[in-house]
């Protein structure tokens, strides 16, 4: 855990610095909880993080880090079980310190030596029977079904976990956010936002269908199917 914790508090830091970058005013409440919210889970995007590294060694772990995202299996799950450990024993404290702005030397100090203790017990020898799981780095391709995926998750409208036809999902988004919101949700996922592209003349309404339509059609061909 106490490599966890590191790893933990450097990447919270850079999340931050990060988000204090791309915005004019200071550091909101808001944007803290956002960062905590998900830091632990391998399946958005701030938890992929925990999915860049291998567990290796024989009498102790240690987290090697990758260059690029894995695929999260056993080893990464232990990652992020470490990491909501952490930070369910002190997610309140560590909130306070980074709304401080407290420096990443004294984060890891006070959270994963004096709050959590971490870093200060012993850990505990590995099973004999403890099987290593070798790394599997994602394709492109594979990270760039999952980024989509997650976004079309967020969008308005496309709420619900059962499996849904093209024409299903655009019945469904076009009902709650009209035609026009639609193609631009769909657009902007995929990187093609059409108002970028757009001509001076007006489209109408079956015509921003249309182009919801072909650009659905794209994140099919990512899925290589006729349902998502």
């Amino acid at each position: 855990k106490c490599e966890v914790c590191n790893h933990l508090v450097r990447h919270i830091t850079s999340e931050i610095e990060k988000v204090a970058k791309s915005q004019t005013s200071k550091l909101k409440e808001l944007d803290l909880i956002q960062i905590m919210e998900n830091v632990c889970d391998p399946d958005t995007d701030s938890g992929d993080w925990l999915a860049m590294f291998d567990l290796v060694g024989t009498r102790e772990t240690r987290m090697i880090q990758k260059d690029r995202i894995g695929k999260c299996t056993e080893e990464c799950r232990s990652i992020a079980k470490a990491c909501e450990d952490i930070i369910g024993e002190a997610d309140t404290e560590i909130a306070a310190l980074l709304w401080k702005g407290t420096g990443q030397s004294d984060l890891e100090q006070k959270i994963c030596r004096k709050m959590t203790k971490v870093c200060v017990k012993s850990p505990p020898p590995l099973s004999k029977d403890r099987r290593d799981f070798p790394f599997q780095p994602k394709t492109d391709s594979e990270i760039e079904t999952e980024k989509t995926v997650r976004g079309m998750k967020g969008m308005k409208g496309m709420d619900g976990a059962r499996m849904y036809s093209r024409d299903e999902y655009l019945q469904q988004m076009e009902a709650e956010v009209g035609p026009e919101e639609m193609a631009q949700q769909i657009a902007s996922i995929l990187g093609t936002d059409k108002k970028s592209k757009e001509s001076k003349e007006k489209k109408d309404e079956s015509g921003w269908a249309e182009n919801a339509k072909k650009s659905f059609d794209r994140v099919l061909d990512i899925f290589g199917g006729d349902e998502l």
